[in-house]
């Protein structure tokens, strides 16, 4: 992927999960290595057990351009209880966990 973005130039990103930190790491490594700064989407904060503190501080520690990066969360944020049962307080809950999440990005 890396080598497609560098000589084609066409756009191509790639998918890198936030829940396997070490994983996440040495992958934003080998892309700082290459010369290029493959944009990147990071699932998997939030619900899914990733931390948004600890994929910035990867990409940080990595010197990775944070411009080209979109970290999400869709599960953590639209139902972040974990039970099957829909709390009666759903909504709020869904705010607390978009807030965390938009305080999380902007440190």
């Amino acid at each position: 992927m890396v080598d497609l973005h560098q000589n084609l130039n066409t756009g191509i990103g790639a998918v890198v999960g936030a829940t396997s930190l070490e994983e996440l790491k040495e992958i934003l490594k080998f892309i700082v290595a290459s010369g290029c700064m493959l944009p990147l989407l990071i699932p998997g904060v939030l619900g899914q057990g990733g931390s948004v503190t600890d994929v910035i501080d990867a990409l940080k520690e990595v010197g990775y351009d944070r411009s080209v990066v979109r970290i999400s969360s869709s599960s953590g944020i639209t139902h972040p209880w974990k039970s099957s049962d829909i709390p009666s307080d759903w909504y709020q809950q869904c705010l607390d966990s978009w807030s965390k999440f938009v305080e999380e990005c902007s440190l």
